[in-house]
């Protein structure tokens, strides 16, 4: 589910904007705020996230931040409003990345860490999106 939630956003949120009368500039901005205010501050604090929540909760905070995302997609009139939610981006990759990379070492036999890592992120990337 997380990897469907994040084609979506991922594919349709571009299209979506566009549709409803976001400028390029506007499409840029979204990509910005998704990066520099959600994405990068998530990824410097992730550890400490991963040891508040846990591994597997972190996955459930991703399903709700897409959840958020997707339901004010849809009520979404004015294309502007969409900069405020961007911010979840953060959680939606910003704290799932580093989740992934740390439980598949975790769990992983000694030597087989890259091999776990890869199987996680390729089952999540490409058979999820």
């Amino acid at each position: 589910m997380n990897g469907i939630s994040s084609a979506f956003v991922v594919f349709y949120l571009m299209l979506f904007l566009n549709e409803i009368g976001g400028s390029r500039f506007l499409l840029g901005m979204a990509q910005c705020v998704q990066a520099f205010m959600g994405e990068i501050p998530c990824m410097f604090f992730s550890g400490w996230f991963i040891k508040k929540f846990g591994y597997f909760n972190i996955l459930n905070l991703r399903l709700l931040s897409y959840w958020i995302r997707i339901m004010w997609y849809s009520y979404l009139c004015n294309p502007w409003l969409v900069l405020p939610v961007e911010c979840l981006n953060g959680i939606s990759y910003g704290v799932l990345y580093p989740a992934i990379a740390a439980y598949a070492k975790l769990s992983a036999k000694p030597g087989t860490e890259a091999t776990t890592q890869v199987v996680l992120f390729t089952t999540h990337e490409r058979i999820g999106e």
